[in-house]
């Protein structure tokens, strides 16, 4: 089940591992491996609570600003009557970037430890799980019920 989604949600796969990997260079963090079609990014543990942080939150803050920016105006365009494949599949892309923003379990856990007040990446790790499917559709009916 948890390959299925990996490929169904692929663009989002490769912008998290590819956030990822920036964070980590930014941060000085050696990166040991980086493969996109399997395993991800691989880097040593993360000492500083800086880079803990911006390891699980970057890539889900970024998910969601990308998804948003796809989702909101094909969600206006669909809702006033453009129905076409290109709609389809953006909001498609917007939906993997939302469900694939969820910061990887290791990252999380990193940020739980070195961060004060760590615990609060338990919540931001399910908040990210839920707000993947939630994102797309409650985007579309805001614009709906305001038009």
């Amino acid at each position: 089940m948890k390959k299925a989604l990996a490929i169904l949600t692929y663009p989002g796969v490769i912008l998290r591992e590819s956030l990822r990997l920036l964070v980590c260079r930014m941060a000085g963090v050696a990166v040991f491996r980086a493969r996109f079609f399997s395993g991800g990014v691989m880097h040593e543990k993360v000492a500083t609570p800086g880079a803990a942080f911006a390891l699980a939150a970057v890539p889900l803050l970024a998910a969601y600003a990308f998804a948003l920016l796809l989702v909101l105006p094909v969600a206006l365009a669909v809702h006033l009557g453009a129905q076409g494949w290109i709609e389809y599949g953006l909001l498609w892309l917007g939906l993997s970037l939302a469900v694939q923003g969820a910061p990887v379990e290791e990252d999380a856990q990193m940020a739980r430890k070195l961060v004060p007040g760590g615990s609060i990446f338990y919540g931001i790790h399910l908040l990210g799980l839920l707000l993947g499917i939630l994102v797309p559709s409650a985007a579309t009916w805001v614009i709906a019920s305001f038009l």
